[in-house]
C-alpha cells in the first residue's frame, strides 16, 4: 500500500471515529433531555395533586400534608440533582415553563383555603417555588456543561478532520 493510499485510508479512519463519537453524543443528549422531560412531567403531577388536597383539608389535616409536600419535594429535588449531569438545555425550557404552572397553581389553592390550611397551604408554595428554582439553577448548569462537552467534541472532530486533511496532502504531494 503507497503511503498516498495509506494516508487517504487513515484519514478515513480518523473521519469515522469522529462520526461515531459525535453520533454517541446525540444519542446520549437525547437520552439525558427524555428523562428530564419524564421527571418535570412527574413533579408537576404531583405537586397539583397535593395542592389540589390542600383545598379540602381541615387545619390539622393541613399540618400533616405540609410535612408530606415538603419530603415529597425534597426527595424529587435530590432525585434530580443527581441526574443533573446528563440534561440538555431542552429541559431548561421545560423546567421554566413548570416552574411558573406549579408556582401558579400552587399560589391559587393557597388563597382558596382558610384559617391554619391557607397558612400552610401558602408555606408549601413557597417550598415548592424555592425547589423548583433549584432545579432551574441546576438545570441550567447541566446545560452549560452539556454545551461545553459537545463543543469540545466538535473542536476534536475539526482538528482530526485537519490533520487527516493535512496528511492527505502531504501524502499526495500537495503541500510541496
Amino acid at each position: 500500500m503507497s503511503s498516498s493510499q495509506k494516508a487517504s485510508f487513515n484519514a478515513g479512519e480518523t473521519k469515522a471515529q469522529a462520526e461515531e463519537k459525535t453520533n454517541q453524543m446525540q444519542e446520549k443528549a437525547g437520552e439525558m433531555t427524555n428523562q428530564m422531560q419524564e421527571k418535570a412531567s412527574e413533579k408537576t403531577s404531583q405537586v397539583s395533586e397535593m395542592a389540589g388536597e390542600k383545598k379540602s383539608q381541615v387545619s390539622d389535616m393541613a399540618v400533616e400534608k405540609t410535612n408530606q409536600v415538603s419530603e415529597i419535594a425534597g426527595e424529587k429535588t435530590r432525585q434530580v440533582s443527581d441526574m443533573a449531569g446528563e440534561k440538555t438545555r431542552q429541559v431548561s425550557d421545560v423546567v421554566g415553563a413548570k416552574t411558573i404552572q406549579v408556582s401558579d397553581v400552587a399560589t391559587e389553592k393557597a388563597s382558596q383555603v382558610s384559617g391554619v390550611a391557607s397558612e400552610k397551604t401558602s408555606q408549601v408554595s413557597e417550598v415548592v417555588s424555592e425547589k423548583t428554582s433549584q432545579v432551574s439553577d441546576v438545570a441550567g448548569g447541566m446545560l452549560q456543561s452539556a454545551k461545553e462537552s459537545v463543543q469540545e467534541a466538535g473542536s476534536q472532530v475539526k482538528a482530526k478532520a485537519e490533520d487527516a486533511a493535512e496528511a492527505v496532502k502531504n501524502a499526495t504531494g500537495i503541500n510541496k
